[in-house]
């Protein structure tokens, strides 16, 4: 899009322009923010309007399809918000002379036909599409390499796949659980047996994948041994059901701590859900897919009751989000209930803001 500034003949870039304006900088002297989520995701503050302590966000690094934006809760509600839309509110302005303002303040050159500014779009585009298909290829050969494993072999999810139903405790976990084996069948969870202090102890596999490719995969062991949870050597991964973002099925989206209570939530007959690996790391994990969350109209956060002020950080992140507070982790709540999805989704009408 761009705008011509009147009387004179003159045309911005909009896009041009919210990409390049530093927003922190913009906004910094106006208000007091402080950092709080890390991998380049939220700072949060009091509003240069209304005040408040923490209700104002700005997010200052854009992925490839977003840029930069700010929002308060009170004031803009769960709309993100440009640093066009910020001088605009802060100076009095209209659009066509904000944009003139931060133009001349970042030295951005104005346009001087609609066809250069096409073609400008244009070549953005190809450099992000060019972008994203040089990621999908080194996230190809890096999955290629980490899955291999000397000690193992390397992964296979067709036969693990197959294992899975010739495993009893294997069937017997996914049943304790709630999680019907053809969820569990879709989203290729399987079955396997690792070394373990010596002996091959059963496990539940569950691949991690994004953009299509498995990236890691997460085992589950089905006996007592010291730490219950292992990653195939030289993976690991961060956000499971990653591509569920980019499908986008539903209106909301619902963010939950571990793969498996997702595979629960899924199983009750909510789709739309992806899963952090811990608490620990899920302010940053949302905080850096905060663009794609986002899209949705609502993004509920779940996480586990010790987890609260993770949730809550990472919740800061997302313009949309609302907290979901259950007395027990939502995997046993569902099954406690008889995996009743309409008690769980009379909980999310019970979320609250951040």
């Amino acid at each position: 899009m761009f705008i011509r500034v009147t009387p004179e003949t003159v045309s911005y870039d909009l896009d041009e322009i919210k990409d390049a304006v530093d927003l922190l900088d913009l906004i910094g002297s106006d208000t007091a923010l402080r950092k709080v989520t890390v991998g380049g995701g939220a700072y949060a503050g009091p509003c240069p309007w209304c005040g408040g302590t923490d209700r104002f966000v700005v997010r200052p690094q854009g992925r490839a399809s977003e840029a930069p934006c700010w929002w308060c809760r009170q004031c803009t509600g769960e709309k993100p918000q440009s640093c066009i839309d910020y001088v605009m509110r802060r100076d009095g302005l209209d659009l066509s002379h904000a944009a003139a303002k931060l133009a001349d303040q970042w030295g951005i050159q104005p346009v001087e036909d609609a066809r250069d500014l096409a073609g400008a779009k244009r070549e953005r585009e190809r450099a992000r599409e060019a972008a994203r298909l040089a990621d999908a290829i080194e996230r190809r050969a890096r999955s290629a390499q980490s899955l291999a494993d000397p000690e193992h072999g390397p992964y296979d999810a067709d036969a693990q796949g197959a294992a899975l139903l010739a495993e009893p405790l294997a069937l017997a976990d996914l049943a304790a659980r709630g999680i019907a084996l053809d969820v569990a069948m879709a989203y290729q969870v399987g079955a396997t047996r690792r070394f373990v202090q010596g002996s091959r102890v059963p496990a539940l596999s569950i691949p991690w994948r994004q953009g299509g490719e498995t990236v890691a995969v997460q085992y589950r062991f089905l006996e007592a041994v010291k730490g219950r949870y292992q990653w195939h050597p030289g993976t690991a991964a961060e956000l499971w059901n990653a591509d569920e973002l980019s499908r986008r099925r539903d209106s909301a989206v619902l963010v939950v701590e571990g793969a498996l209570k997702a595979l629960t939530v899924i199983s009750a007959g909510i789709e739309s859900v992806v899963a952090v690996s811990n608490k620990q790391g899920a302010p940053r994990v949302v905080g850096e897919n905060a663009g794609a969350l986002a899209a949705y109209e609502r993004v509920y956060i779940l996480l586990d009751p010790d987890a609260r002020a993770e949730a809550r950080t990472a919740a800061l992140s997302i313009p949309n989000s609302r907290i979901v507070e259950l007395p027990e982790k939502v995997d046993d709540w569902l099954v406690r209930r008889g995996m009743d999805v309409g008690l769980l989704l009379c909980a999310l009408r019970y979320a609250r803001r951040p």
